[in-house]
């Protein structure tokens, strides 16, 4: 399991696991989520409505983009997101691929498995796969 997922979707077959373009192009590994090719494992990624976990390290396509595997029904642990919630409560993700509290002009992504008392907690997202649609 990618770093920080609680509880993934099944296993590597399973429906729930993506293969996504992350648009980023060879040579530009800097603009991957976590800054490069290793620190991309375990960061929120979205593609459209495919939100995920990457689960393994990006890999150059055929086009001369990186992929990746995301896990798009997992259990995830995130740190430093700022805010409290209760049990239950939904989750977004922002357009740089950040999870938040904050619904403004975010996009559903899930929900809190835990209460989220207080803002030094980590929060523990449930990803719920089409909740955004």
């Amino acid at each position: 399991m990618a770093q920080n997922i609680v509880h993934d979707s099944a296993n590597w077959a399973s429906l729930w696991v993506k293969e996504v373009s992350l648009a980023v192009a060879a040579g530009s590994e800097a603009s991957l989520p976590g800054g490069s090719i290793s620190g991309a494992i375990g960061k929120l990624f979205q593609v459209g409505e495919k939100v995920g976990i990457i689960l393994d390290s990006p890999y150059l396509g055929a086009d001369g983009f990186y992929h990746a595997s995301i896990d798009t029904a997992c259990m995830v642990r995130i740190e430093g997101i700022a805010g409290t919630g209760t049990n239950g409560a939904l989750v977004y993700i922002t357009p740089a691929n950040a999870a938040t509290l904050t619904a403004s002009t975010n996009k559903k992504i899930g929900y809190l498995d835990q209460a989220k008392l207080a803002t030094g907690d980590d929060l523990w997202l449930q990803i719920v796969p089409g909740i955004g649609s």
